[in-house]
């Protein structure tokens, strides 16, 4: 897998978190394991056993080693608390790092993977009616009126993936434009859709594109710049 990402390249997997983990979760750490643990409901805990299993078993195909030697270390860029915050990714060595972003939702996990130095952010929403869309965006400076509950959720995953990617959370209030200000792609296959954003208190300028999905689902990727080797996007089958 190494071999197949190229430099300022991107590769976006999506797993179903319904299939259990092919090594029944023995890849993780005990830290995983015990949070895993405190999950009251059997579902939401399948789902966190999932998703991290998938992590470690994708990365360590990139890094060429043990899905359970891949090192996991977080810092939280608003407050530098090593229990939540953006994960930076090694081998065993310490030495190769890996830039990845995970996320989430109804039963349908995302996880973006790059080298290094490109700064990635990911997000995947499940579709759902009744949200109160007004209301949600308020806390982010984003268009205003989408036209219909799917723009919202897209816009809303553009939103989170570009937070994920400055890893300082809701709090830093992005600001993406309107969706009819798109920015240009880069020369050499980079792709269309992307839009600039803006995260105060991080780099002065994002990029943010909608991703395609899988039916029932929207999804967003964001870079620190548009990846001039573009984005591929598989589904993951352990």
């Amino acid at each position: 897998m190494a071999d197949s990402l190229r430099p300022d390249q991107v590769h976006v997997w999506y797993v179903d978190l319904a299939r259990p983990p092919a090594d029944g979760a023995r890849c993780l750490d005990q830290a995983e394991r015990d949070r895993a643990e405190r999950f009251r409901h059997d579902q939401h805990r399948q789902e966190y056993l999932a998703s991290h299993c998938a992590f470690r078993h994708l990365v360590g195909g990139y890094l060429g080693c043990a899905p359970a030697e891949v090192r996991i270390d977080r810092e939280c860029a608003h407050c530098g608390h090593p229990a939540h915050g953006k994960p930076a990714v090694t081998g065993p060595d310490g030495e190769r790092r890996l830039e990845v972003n995970a996320s989430h939702a109804g039963g349908m996990g995302v996880v973006a993977v790059a080298w290094a130095p490109l700064v990635v952010g990911v997000d995947v929403e499940r579709l759902r009616p009744g949200v109160d869309w007004p209301g949600v965006l308020r806390q982010v400076e984003a268009d205003p009126a989408p036209a219909s509950d799917m723009e919202a959720f897209q816009q809303w995953t553009r939103v989170e993936a570009v937070t994920k990617a400055a890893g300082l959370g809701l709090a830093a209030r992005p600001e993406l434009p309107p969706a009819g200000r798109p920015v240009a792609a880069a020369a050499g296959g980079g792709g269309g859709g992307w839009r600039a954003a803006r995260v105060p208190g991080s780099a002065p300028l994002w990029r943010v594109r909608t991703l395609p999905a899988p039916d029932g689902y929207a999804a967003a990727l964001a870079a620190d710049r548009v990846p001039a080797a573009g984005v591929r996007v598989s589904t993951w089958d352990g």
